[in-house]
């Protein structure tokens, strides 16, 4: 390789170090027997027959509640949007036209699926999956707390709840802080080692979102009932996920006169 090649290529791999590194995925897998008082939460195997008990992994028609898996990513470049993967079965078809996710009935109710729910300290967000409480489906919240299941079925009279202490759901009240937009297809899985469906939400966030010092928690269900649950902590993100183009490091700078002394040379060789 000429020298002239061997500076393009040196340079060329900086710049692409200097966008792509930055990513960080967190993969959560499930369902889960949600944690107790004395045990965490462990997984069990999507599919399995449980039996009708509120200590199953999940209650009722896997079919309907299991989850497989949660994917949360950071930007891989300054300016970028967040990306949310999640698979999961569902009691109503994906995606459902005007809502992506919609709601579908619970003891002769409407409720829909349960929001993304993200905890750093006292920090409570969540990214919604079907509309609630005055907020966008798809978009990045911030409140000051969960509702419970309890909280988001019982005023409704629904009196069978699985997990009624879990979170559920963003308290009402809070505010946007990052919008985004939610998709949602058929995987053609069997719904029993396979997801039914895949929900994708890309969203934007603030500057140093998940980044600040403590561990971040996740919540995810794919019912408000909490059926279907997956959990998880992890450290803070790497910093420098911005929604605004911070200002390039010093190196990045010299990379134009470095590409133009080395064809100047090559020109005169």
């Amino acid at each position: 390789m000429s020298t002239f090649r061997l500076v393009i290529s040196t340079l060329t791999a900086l710049a692409f170090t200097q966008v792509l590194a930055s990513a960080s995925t967190l993969t959560l897998t499930g369902p889960m027997f949600p944690a107790t008082a004395s045990t965490p939460a462990t997984a069990c195997t999507p599919g399995e027959t449980q039996p009708v008990t509120l200590q199953a992994c999940v209650v009722g028609n896997p079919l309907t509640y299991d989850i497989f898996s949660v994917s949360l990513t950071s930007p891989s470049t300054s300016g970028g949007t967040w990306h949310l993967d999640i698979l999961t079965n569902y009691g109503a078809t994906l995606p459902g036209g005007s809502a992506v996710v919609p709601t579908f009935s619970y003891e002769g109710k409407q409720f829909g699926m349960a929001d993304f729910m993200i905890q750093q300290g006292s920090n409570f967000y969540a990214v919604i999956m079907t509309a609630h409480d005055g907020y966008t489906a798809g978009s990045l919240y911030q409140a000051s707390g969960f509702q419970t299941a309890f909280q988001a079925l019982n005023p409704a009279g629904v009196i069978e709840i699985p997990r009624p202490d879990l979170p559920a759901l963003l308290k009402a009240g809070g505010s946007k802080i990052g919008d985004g937009t939610i998709s949602a297809a058929a995987t053609g899985g069997n719904g029993v080692t396979q997801a039914l469906y895949k929900i994708s939400v890309d969203f934007a966030a603030p500057i140093g979102f998940l980044s600040s010092p403590g561990k971040v928690t996740i919540y995810a269900a794919s019912f408000v009932c909490d059926n279907g649950f997956i959990t998880g902590s992890t450290d803070p993100f790497p910093p420098g996920h911005d929604t605004t183009v911070p200002e390039p490091p010093t190196w990045t700078l010299v990379i134009p006169a470095a590409v133009a002394i080395a064809m100047r040379k090559f020109r005169k060789s």
